[in-house]
């Protein structure tokens, strides 16, 4: 099938740098390469020339992000105002970019994302979809997810873009997501983020590796990589993997080494069959979870009117301004008391010389004193007061960087008599929603599609029983065994709304005790274990026995009171370990069975009670 340029959208490496990422060997089962090689009309000349063309239309649109990048890491390391080139300096006072950014991480991705995967609602359909989750979650572990996504976060606030990059790992035969450079990839510029996190347009990534990473790739062409590094195998070189959804090549100086179909998708492929007569060849459709072959890599992006590959800017390069402010008034501040503590003027007529005066500064600084020869002959330079207005307009601006950054109530802060602790959680709350609504909800698209893509490699690669084993509730294990041909219907993968954000037991706590006392059908082993209670099932037992057999209850859980009630004469003349007429027996409450008291700070907080289906 021949391709013209508009339908060629290159958009990412096959590998994981290592030659036998997304590639399986072994059995007679596994297989060692896509079935069927990419067939273009095109040839490899033609491709070289259109991966110049692409190059070149790429120099021309990124040249101008270049020094925007350069700028927003020297904000985040707190190091401008230096030479560009100077990353190894020291950071200026004050860096409320840093905090900002890492706060915000901090609260965004507090946790990893929690997977959510729907079948038809069968016995077993659930079961499927539940083997699905726990794998899921074992590959969210094991791969810390948590972790690359806050760096894809970070390249995003400096690069303007964050990318992952999935595969399957043959060296441990499992699946495998890297974060990815922005600045080692070519986009096209007219290419855009979709809401998928998919970029729409061709893409090149540009890898380095010794050159014996890459003649394993492409063995056919090890003399040539060989020759090019005159036998130093060991020897750092640098190729690019052009993608499109269906396609890919591999361009090494002027060469194309490598082109194939997409290995990452079940092609339909032919198959024999017995008819009876004769055998048959028959065109059997590949299993997957995608309804299409996709590039590889997830995007963060967050600010864009798709109209170009990069975001219009990110939380850095809007606070750049706020931060200039800051750094200058910390210095003026810096300043003034410098002026305030060391400034001393000396009487040149009281036979002060310039090196005199430095010795009596240096006696004061060391605390041995200044010998005075005439009175008054020294006297400390007087600097002017700082405004007490100065000082709140500079906590203005701080508060302000910290507001765009959703940061603002999740920051330490001292507290006073005008910030209650109910005000400081409803803040915190402020905060934890305009991050959730923002980047959180594209960090959650992020893990969505990411999950999505774990799916999809388990249909491909799983030709043999992957295990996994994850925490599950209660404190109990969950197990699950996977493989290809488990598949057998369609599933619904999507994470958690907020899963990411960090969760408050004490909140939780008040409110399953004020769906308790609301009177919802809600059942107290419930509410016991949204309180995280150690051993739930014991308290209630407990409980139950308080309310409805008390002597049993003291004599289970205090022998000693019991036999000295059993001998006490009770009041009214009843027998003795039977309570008196007039003893009243303490009906049972949830807040008595053993969880701890709520917070008195948030008995204030309001609750937002769910309602519940008729």
């Amino acid at each position: 099938m021949a391709l013209r340029g508009d339908q060629l959208n290159v958009l990412g490496p096959a590998q994981l740098v290592s030659g036998r990422t997304n590639r399986v060997e072994g059995t007679d089962n596994d297989r060692t390469e896509p079935e069927d090689e990419l067939e273009l009309n095109m040839t490899n000349s033609e491709l070289i020339a259109l991966a110049d063309l692409w190059e070149r239309q790429f120099k021309a649109y990124d040249g101008k992000l270049q020094k925007r990048r350069k700028t927003n890491k020297l904000y985040y390391l707190g190091r401008q105002g230096q030479q560009e080139n100077a990353l190894d300096g020291a950071s200026v006072p004050d860096n409320i970019i840093f905090e900002a950014t890492e706060t915000f991480l901090a609260q965004a991705l507090a946790r990893n994302p929690d997977p959510v995967v729907y079948a038809d609602n069968t016995d077993a359909g659930n079961e499927e979809a539940t083997s699905v989750r726990t794998m899921l979650v074992h590959l969210a572990d094991s791969l810390v997810l948590r972790q690359k996504m806050k760096m894809m976060v970070r390249h995003w606030n400096i690069y303007f873009l964050g990318i992952l990059k999935h595969g399957y790992d043959n060296s441990i035969h499992e699946i495998s997501t890297e974060v990815r450079n922005r600045q080692n990839f070519l986009l096209d510029p007219a290419g855009y983020v979709d809401e998928y996190g998919d970029f729409v347009g061709w893409i090149g990534e540009k890898i380095t590796a010794p050159a014996s990473v890459l003649a394993e790739m492409c063995p056919d062409h090890e003399q040539f990589i060989s020759e090019s590094v005159e036998y130093k195998m060991g020897t750092s070189i640098t190729w690019t993997e052009w993608w499109t959804d269906d396609y890919t090549f591999t361009t090494y100086k002027k060469n194309v080494l490598d082109k194939s179909r997409n290995p990452h998708f079940n092609y339909p492929r032919k198959i024999p069959e017995d008819s009876g007569d004769m055998v048959e060849m028959v065109l059997k459709e590949g299993k997957n979870h995608f309804a299409r072959p996709k590039k590889p890599y997830t995007f963060l992006s967050v600010y864009s009117f798709q109209e170009q590959p990069d975001d219009e800017t990110t939380l850095i390069e809007q606070n750049q301004r706020n931060q200039d402010y800051i750094t200058e008034r910390s210095k003026q501040m810096a300043s003034n008391l410098r002026k305030a503590n060391n400034g001393l003027v000396f009487n040149l007529g009281a036979g002060y010389d310039e090196q005199k005066a430095t010795q009596a500064m240096q006696g004061i600084e060391d605390g041995t004193g200044v010998l005075e020869p005439v009175a008054n002959s020294v006297r400390r330079m007087e600097a002017p007061s700082i405004p007490e207005a100065f000082f709140k307009e500079q906590d203005g601006r701080i508060e302000r960087l910290r507001s765009i950054y959703g940061t603002l109530g999740t920051t330490a802060i001292q507290q006073n008599e005008e910030t209650t602790a109910r005000g400081m959680i409803l803040n915190q709350q402020r905060s934890a929603d305009r991050i959730g609504g923002t980047i959180g909800d594209s960090l959650n698209q992020v893990a969505s599609a990411t999950f999505n893509w774990w799916v999809q490699l388990m249909h491909v690669y799983y030709t043999e029983n992957h295990m996994a084993a994850v925490m599950g509730k209660l404190q109990s294990v969950e197990q699950a065994a996977l493989s290809a041909e488990a598949f057998t219907r369609r599933l619904v993968v999507m994470a958690a709304p907020d899963s990411t954000q960090p969760k408050d037991p004490i909140t939780e706590a008040n409110q399953a005790l004020a769906l308790y006392e609301a009177g919802l059908p809600i059942d107290p082993k419930t509410v016991l274990t949204l309180m995280d209670i150690p051993d739930v099932e014991s308290t209630i037992e407990g409980g139950i026995l308080f309310k409805n057999a008390l002597p049993q209850y003291i004599q289970s859980n205090f022998p000693e009171l019991s036999q000295m009630l059993q001998g006490a004469p009770q009041p009214g003349g009843a027998p003795p370990g039977e309570p008196g007429p007039n003893v009243a027996v303490p009906s049972p409450d949830i807040a008595t069975t053993g969880a701890p008291p709520a917070s008195a700070s948030l008995s204030q907080v309001p609750i937002n009670t769910p309602s519940l289906p008729k």
